[in-house]
């Protein structure tokens, strides 16, 4: 091979499961498997290449401006890339030019905010699973946000209930860790994975910790108490120093998530109601973050996200975050001129983390500068408003020092690339200074020197001109040849005369272009000392950042509150839920007719609802709403209801719907049976749960007994605070045996056949559920509308006749006080009465059903219908 293919494979070798993006000249290139690969997934030109001795070798390349969008691509599709640079300028090198892997590009090391949304974080997590202990490190580097959390469970439930907290977009786990114990949800959700060969020793992980995060000892951090964590920790560093190639890595301190600290929504709920995605789709309309928000920065957007998945449970921060928001509303003029101020400021974290990572141009410092000049006015803002809250945020720095220092040494309106000059002021340099005085004065020399040269040589034709071969030239015609002075120095002849040069013109454009030539590189030397600079206040930076955040997140729940007159809630440590005229803030936002509000009061002594009512009559609605108001008082929001008060909620509980996950070999109904046994097995008195059709996957009676059985665990065992909707009727007699169960069914209005859905929420039980009706609306065939009418006649006629309703049949516990007893059901054939001595009883009395084939079973019901004939007369 050549020397340079064979630089380009050794450094492939050197990067095992990398796609190996090497440069030359203006293009990063591929080869091999790895050109192939690269000219599928991007959809870019498979081309060939010389590989010596008359060989080729596939090759497919992109150029180095575009190279980012291009890695975004493949590490959205699970690639890792190795972006080998040249470390030495080729016009200096001797021999081939020195190459080095600057940069491995995966899921979650991007730092690029062109590539990355802006809305979220782009978290990277280590898993470590031994013992029966689960600790995970989680970091987003494009922020530097840094996090550690921890549990103590066999149940990988709970891991997966973790993930679903971070949905890191990459995975680093043990190497340890058993195929079977992977988490579904890295499977599922097609998350990259791969295994740390081994964690470091405890000694190490010390060591690791404490330089990078400049520390003599890790006694400060919160992480120091606890091995498993450091472990993590210290190998999620290694990674990022190994793939990243610096050590410059300017993370925050770890910092424990703890778990009592917030409320848990586990996975199921947060899809059933659609906190950041939609169900149907996962898209961002339509759901709590959508509704909620009115950020106006990428760094206010993720924390709004965040915010939202963790709920607050500790009343004091809740408090303060009301206070705030409520103050913004009443202030309108300081709400108006903080919003101003955040429309101008960009994503501070993620700039940073450009600087950081040397991936910082000119636009990117310029961008920083321009957006920390809005720092001073803000703190002014803040610093006269009341509530706490906002009074700690203006005590940020106000970054006066670095707003000067980039606004002096960055131009206005720089270009995209570092090489070419043009983004350093002039009065950040001397030496800068005067060279782009040598080159901004070279067009005025050169006229004044060509009419010098005219005037002397008496050759009114001659000018001076300048080409990329020959430089600066003199050019005469021909029939002036004869004037020309013996100074000239003939450089080519040409059709029309000829080209001269002289010592002056020599010596000047020496002199320019190497004035172009130093004010690139110095430009380039410059920028490189500010962006260090830069580094310097990377921990002022970054809390600046996260107050900007806080400020644009409450801001923007001042801004949705007043526009849509939500009310404050009162929060408070008892299990009360008290909502008047509460709706859903979703479905009042799209819907185009007047939403319906509803109450509604659950304590400790009245802590399970059955609802009961038609299908699209408003249940799901009400129960979701229930959740998502619960929610939004405990992030700090204002709330859609005209008064709320929420007792504090711990766990969020939502059993919605019915899908399958086929992928994992689970029906309908063991995915229901799974989701409702982790909400018996998890929740506390503290807790809201919301239920909708338990029971309904498998057969009337086992459904029912399911169903009842549930509720009834929820109210006497658990004592939560339940929302449970269900088309079992039957069930509504629970409130008849238990004080704390109510009954509230949809109210419906009947006219002339016809049936509306007036989405009130009553006291009481429904009688029907109105499917038939429901059916019609669906476009069902008239006669299919009918015959499950004549059908529905006859089962009501049937059951009225027989008086043996499921719901007098219902399972009453000894325990409870006795309202309705199981009445034995009325004979209805003479054949079975004094069935003693009838041939066909006994015969089914012995007959071995299971060592039967179907086939055998319809000729002896066949059979044994003869019998009863005969036997009964035919009644």
């Amino acid at each position: 091979m050549t020397p340079m293919l064979l630089q380009y494979f050794r450094v492939k070798e050197e990067n095992p499961g990398c796609l190996l993006f090497f440069r030359v000249g203006d293009f990063f290139e591929t080869y091999g498997e790895d050109a192939e690969t690269s000219s599928r997934e991007l959809e870019i030109t498979l081309t060939a290449k010389d590989s010596g001795e008359g060989n080729k070798i596939a090759m497919a390349g992109v150029p180095f401006f575009a190279l980012d969008q291009y890695l975004h691509t493949l590490v959205n599709k699970g690639y890792r890339v190795a972006v080998c640079d040249q470390v030495e300028d080729p016009k200096k090198a001797k021999g081939l030019v020195k190459r080095e892997v600057v940069r491995i590009v995966s899921s979650g090391t991007v730092t690029d905010p062109g590539v990355l949304d802006g809305s979220k974080n782009n978290y990277l997590m280590c898993l470590f699973y031994r013992m029966q202990k689960a600790s995970f490190a989680v970091c987003d580097i494009s922020t530097g946000e840094f996090n550690v959390s921890q549990i103590e469970t066999a149940d990988l439930n709970i891991v997966r209930e973790e993930l679903e907290r971070w949905r890191p977009s990459e995975v680093l786990l043990d190497i340890s860790l058993n195929e079977s114990l992977i988490p579904d949800y890295l499977l599922s959700e097609k998350i990259p994975y791969s295994f740390v060969p081994a964690f470091p020793s405890l000694p190490e992980s010390h060591e690791i910790i404490k330089k990078c995060f400049k520390l003599d000892t890790i006694d400060c951090l919160e992480i120091s108490s606890s091995q498993e964590s450091l472990l993590c920790c210290a190998s999620l560093v290694s990674y990022l120093v190994d793939t990243q190639k610096s050590t410059l890595l300017t993370l925050r301190r770890p910092k424990f998530f703890i778990k009592s600290d917030y409320a848990v929504i586990d996975s199921t709920s947060k899809k059933n109601l659609e906190l950041i995605e939609t169900i149907v789709g996962r898209e961002r309309k339509g759901t709590l973050l959508w509704a909620l928000d009115e950020t106006l920065t990428s760094m206010g957007a993720r924390l709004l996200r965040n915010w939202i998945l963790s709920p607050l449970i500790d009343i004091k921060p809740i408090q303060e975050r009301l206070d705030a928001v409520g103050e913004l509303i009443s202030s309108w003029n300081t709400l108006s001129l903080l919003r101003d101020y955040l429309k101008n400021i960009q994503d501070i974290e993620r700039l940073l983390s450009k600087a950081v990572f040397a991936s910082a141009n000119a636009r990117d410092l310029y961008a920083l500068g321009r957006s920390l000049k809005m720092v001073p006015d803000i703190k002014v803002l803040l610093s006269k408003c009341k509530s706490q809250l906002l009074q700690r945020m203006s005590l940020m720095n106000g970054m006066e020092e670095l707003t000067a220092y980039l606004e002096s040494s960055i131009l206005e309106n720089p270009p995209a690339t570092l090489r070419d000059g043009g983004m350093i002021c002039d009065s950040f340099s001397a030496e800068l200074a005067e060279l782009r005085s040598i080159r901004h004065n070279a067009k005025s020399f050169i006229a004044e020197l060509e009419e010098r040269e005219r005037e002397r040589t008496s050759i009114k034709s001659l000018k001076i001109g300048f080409n990329q071969v020959f430089g600066y030239y003199i050019e005469v015609t021909k029939n002036n040849l004869k004037n020309v002075p013996e100074n000239y120095i003939r450089k080519q002849t040409i059709s029309t005369g000829e080209r001269y040069i002289t010592e002056e013109l020599k010596n000047y454009e020496s002199k320019v272009l190497g004035a172009e030539e130093r004010i690139k590189a110095l430009e380039f030397e410059l920028f490189n000392l500010v962006r260090l600079e830069v580094l310097k206040y990377s921990e002022m930076l970054r809390e600046v950042a996260a107050n900007i955040a806080v400020a644009d997140v409450l801001l923007s729940f001042a801004i949705v509150s007043s526009t849509y007159g939500y009310s404050r809630p009162e929060i408070i440590e008892d299990t009360v839920i008290e909502i008047k005229d509460g709706s859903h803030p979703v479905v009042e936002r799209i819907l185009s007719s007047v939403f319906v509000k509803n109450d509604l009061f659950l304590d400790g002594d009245n802590s399970l609802s059955i609802i009961t009512g038609p299908n699209m009559s408003g249940k799901s609605t009400y129960l979701r709403q229930t959740a998502l108001i619960a929610i939004m008082a405990q992030i700090g929001c204002f709330v859609p209801a005209s008064f709320a008060k929420i007792g504090i909620v711990d766990r969020f509980f939502t059993r919605v719907g019915a899908t399958d996950d086929l992928h994992l070999g689970q029906s309908t109904f063991m995915v229901e049976m799974l989701e409702t046994s982790n909400i018996l097995n998890n929740a506390t008195g503290r807790s809201l749960v919301i239920l909708d059709e338990i029971g309904r996957g498998t057969s009337t009676y086992d459904g029912m007994s399911i169903a009842q059985a549930v509720a009834e665990s929820l109210y006497a065992d658990i004592g939560a605070r339940a929302l449970f909707a269900t088309h079992f009727h039957e069930l509504t007699s629970l409130a008849d045996r238990y004080e704390g169960i109510s009954n509230r069914r949809v109210a419906v209005r009947e006219t002339s056949g016809e049936v509306v859905f007036l989405h009130r929420i009553l006291k009481g039980a429904s009688d029907k559920s109105y499917g038939i009706y429901v059916a019609k609306l669906a476009g069902f065939p008239e006669n299919v509308l009918q015959r499950a009418q004549d059908i529905l006649d006859h089962l009501e006629a049937s059951a009225c006749e027989n008086d043996t309703s499921l719901e007098q049949q219902s399972y009453v516990s000894e325990k409870e006080p006795v309202k309705y007893r199981k009445k034995e059901p009325k004979q209805q054939l003479t054949f079975f009465a004094g069935s003693d001595s009838n041939p066909v009883i006994d015969e089914i009395r012995k007959l071995n059903i299971m060592e039967m084939t179907p086939l055998q079973a319809l000729n002896k019901i066949y059979s044994w219908q003869i019998s009863i004939n005969k036997f009964g007369g035919g009644k």
